[in-house]
């Protein structure tokens, strides 16, 4: 599949707001429309972060996007600068076409250009092994509580 991989401009949202509600259904979560613009509007307009929500345009399809991607870079009190890649998403009837694999690789390569230091992506028992794949290492589990 032929896919551009570029950052996301306001004309996208609409296809965003299609992959959240597909990733939140995968969950079993409930889609928040509050939380969806908030979140867009953060990684959009912000001047760090709004060239790491990565997209994957479908050229021959106008406006329909395969995936995305939120790749953010939090710098510490310190000075140390750490990447977070977050909420990656393929849309469900793309999914085993590399989509993914492009997506977390230009969200890597941003990632180093703003001088991440270290990289850190959550990541559940069946996506591990995919993860791997770019050189990630179990380093610690995540636990929660609701």
């Amino acid at each position: 599949m032929e896919l551009k991989i570029r950052t996301a401009i306001p004309d996208d949202t609409e296809e965003l707001k299609r992959l959240m509600v597909q990733l939140c259904e995968a969950q079993g979560v409930e889609f928040s429309e509050k939380r969806f613009k908030w979140g867009i509007q953060r990684r959009m307009y912000d001047r760090l972060q709004k060239h790491g929500l990565i997209v994957a345009e479908n050229p021959r399809e106008s406006k329909k996007l395969g995936g995305m991607v939120f790749g953010e870079l939090i710098i510490s009190p310190h000075g140390f600068a750490e990447g977070y890649i977050r909420t990656v998403i393929t849309d469900s009837q793309a999914r085993g076409l590399g989509i993914g694999k492009q997506l977390i690789e230009k969200t890597i390569e941003y990632l180093k250009s703003m001088g991440a230091e270290v990289i850190h992506i959550n990541a559940t028992e069946k996506q591990k092994e995919f993860y791997k794949k770019f050189g990630f290492k179990e380093a610690y589990s995540v636990l929660e509580l609701y």
